[in-house]
Parts: structure tokens; sequence; C-alpha cells
């Protein structure tokens, strides 16, 4: 469940930034406000429902000190970052190019992996990443394909979320998602949107010229960010760090295919090829991963079931 949510919601977050930001009618949110306000809300949100119940609130009293601000740093790298250079790009980036950019993410996370484990990744996820980043080389051949400043923010943004996802897998984040979450959605949008006053985007919001498709999109956008970073961190926490980063390959055909049926994009061969090769990649590198997860599960039941005896044949 949680791996549709990455794949499928997140593939039409691109779309609606895009629509938030520049909409095809009439005035867009300012771009700073749009990516603070829909986090804070989001993070809102999420602590409300986390605390909604008995046993969450006492799960967040259970909360350390030390895992909660683990939390919030990893969700500056992921939320903050991330989401002001995604939504920057957006502007003048279309949306199956942004997220088939972004699927750039798993090489770093593999890189930094790599080094920080001295472990190489199996032949299989090679092939995968190698498949996915073979769609970004072809989608760059594509003789209308410029590389701008939107460009350049959209491959910062994957480095940026690489890193932040790498982090999240070595450090200690609280057992409630939720809350955790919430918390660090908080966090970087109250600083998005002191950034968004300071730089003078409030004149643009009392203007009265924004369009209404813009709101809408805010709305959904909340939405996304409150099940997308909750699901995403479960994986991140649940199972391989690689695996939580292929949403990236599958992001660019959902967003694609949306961008053409909504926003009326251009429809781009290129893209499409792309989107397809990166795919395949993600579906190599998953099935990978998803064997080895359920290897990790398997001995560690099979363990549990032999600890017993051990234990009994010690005392006799």
């Amino acid at each position: 469940m949680c791996l549709v949510v990455v794949y499928v919601i997140w593939g039409t977050s691109y779309p609606a930034i895009r629509v938030m930001v520049a909409p095809a009618h009439g005035q867009g949110l300012p771009t700073i406000f749009g990516a603070g306000s829909r986090l804070l809300l989001a993070g809102m949100l999420l602590v409300c429902v986390a605390t909604a119940s008995r046993r969450g609130r006492a799960a967040i009293r259970r909360v350390e000190g030390h895992r909660l601000r683990a939390s919030i740093r990893a969700g500056l790298l992921l939320s903050f970052g991330t989401g002001i250079l995604t939504t920057f790009a957006a502007r003048t980036v279309e949306s199956g190019v942004l997220a088939t950019l972004m699927a750039t993410s798993p090489l770093w996370t593999a890189l930094l992996l790599a080094v920080t484990n001295r472990h190489m990744p199996s032949t299989l996820t090679f092939l995968g990443l190698g498949l996915g980043i073979g769609g970004v080389a072809f989608l760059g051949s594509d003789s209308e394909f410029n590389v701008g400043p939107g460009i350049i923010l959209a491959a910062a943004a994957a480095l940026t979320w690489s890193i932040g996802s790498w982090y999240t897998a070595h450090v200690e984040l609280p057992t409630q998602v939720l809350y955790a979450s919430g918390v660090s959605h908080m966090v970087s949008g109250s600083a998005l949107l002191l950034i968004s006053t300071a730089s003078g985007e409030v004149p643009q919001l009392v203007s009265g010229s924004i369009s209404q498709a813009s709101w809408i999109a805010l709305a959904y956008l909340t939405c996304v960010s409150m099940t997308g970073f909750a699901a995403y961190s479960w994986l991140l926490v649940n199972a391989n760090p690689l695996m939580a980063t292929t949403h990236a390959f599958v992001n660019p055909v959902v967003a694609a295919l949306v961008g053409i049926l909504v926003l009326e994009e251009k429809l781009r061969p290129a893209v499409l090829v792309s989107a397809a090769l990166v795919g395949a990649g993600a579906l190599l590198v998953l099935s990978r991963d998803g064997l080895s997860v359920r290897r990790r599960l398997r001995r560690a039941a099979e363990e549990a079931t032999r600890a017993p005896r051990r234990s009994y044949r010690r005392s006799r």
C-alpha cells in the first residue's frame, strides 16, 4: 500500500505543483508560499491524526528527543530542500520531464549507500539503475530538451532527496511515523513561510488575482503531502532505502500521462520512451530488494523460533 501511494499519488503531484504555481489561466500562488503552506497544513493534520487515539498519544509521550530531532533534520532535506527546488523547477519544466529528472535520486542513493556501508549493490540493482539513467539520457537527446535553470533545479532536488533518504536510513527515527512526519512538515513549512514573508510574496496573495485552480491544487497537494511522506518514511524504516526511492522511476509515467490528459502538455515520444525505460529499471530494483527484505524477515522469524529451544537446552 505504501508503494502504491508513493508510486501513483506522488506521480500526480508534479502536474499539481505546476497548476499551483503556473496555471494555464490566471495567476498562480507565490512559489515559496505554495511550497510552505502545503507542508505546514499537512503537518498540522498529521499531528492531529497521530494524537487522535489513546494509543497514539501514549506512543508520542515515549518519543525520545534525539529521535525527534533526527526526524526534523531528515524532513528539512526531504521536504524543505526538495520541496522548494521542485516547486521552482515546476514553473518552467513540464510534468513528465520534471518527474523523469527526479529519477536520478536512486543512483545517488545507491552511491551513498555503497560508500558508507562498503557494500556494492547487486548486479540486478545495477542493471535497473542503468536502465533508469539510460532513460534520463535518452530524454536529454531530445531536440526539444533545453538545459536551463529549471533543469538544474530539478537535478539539485533529486540530489537533495537522495541525501535525505540516505540520512534517514542511518539515524534512529520515532516509531510513531505520523507524528514524526507531521512535526518535520510543520518545521519545514514554517521556515518556508518565513522566507516567503521576508521575500515580499504577501502582496501577491492579497491582490485577489490568484486562480481558483491554484487553490484547488494547493488543497490536493496538502493531502498528497500527508499520505506520501508518511508512506515514504515508513518504507525507509521498514525496507531497503533503494526500494523506497524507486518511486522516482514510476512517477514519470504517471506524471506524463496526467500532464498530457489534464494540462494538455505536448505528447513527446522521448518522454514516453524515457518513462518506459525508467519504469523497467524500477521493476528490476524492486524485485531484487523485495526478495532481500522477504529473506530478512524469514530469517528473523526462523531465529525467533529457535531462540526458546536454545535457552531450554542451556537450562538443561
